[in-house]
């Protein structure tokens, strides 16, 4: 069996484009994953404000309100299909590393945002 290139290129070329489709798709499941992270912790945090602690918002805790509001506008801009054009002329693979790279920063800024957000509750929640 000899095997041209173009045969031997073309199951790479297939898996890359379905590697390319996909990332969008794993974006919004994370996204919705990270809203929904985001609103159970915001949740949590203001049952347990209302249960046990006396609810008093002082500027730590206004600031991890806006965190988490921050952390789920995030997630929520994750949702929301990104636009982009292919053409004959577009390589595939700096398209996948940019696409990849895209969904790096905003998991990295989702989870710095949800953490700046958990930091003064757990402070307070612990020290109280």
């Amino acid at each position: 069996m000899n095997l041209t290139g173009e045969e031997i290129a073309s199951p790479y070329r297939k898996w890359l484009e379905n590697e390319v489709s996909g990332v969008p798709a794993l974006r919004t499941d994370l996204g919705k994953f990270f809203f929904g992270v985001s609103t159970a912790t915001l949740g949590l945090f203001v049952s347990l404000e209302k249960t046990g602690l006396k609810l008093s918002l002082d500027r730590s805790i206004i600031f991890s309100l806006l965190m988490f509001l921050l952390s789920m506008a995030v997630a929520l801009f994750m949702v929301r299909p990104p636009v982009w054009e292919l053409s004959s002329e577009t390589d595939m693979f700096a398209e996948h590393d940019g696409q990849v790279e895209r969904l790096t920063r905003f998991v990295w800024g989702w989870f710095a945002l949800w953490l700046l957000a958990l930091g003064p509750w757990l402070y307070r929640l612990l020290l109280s």
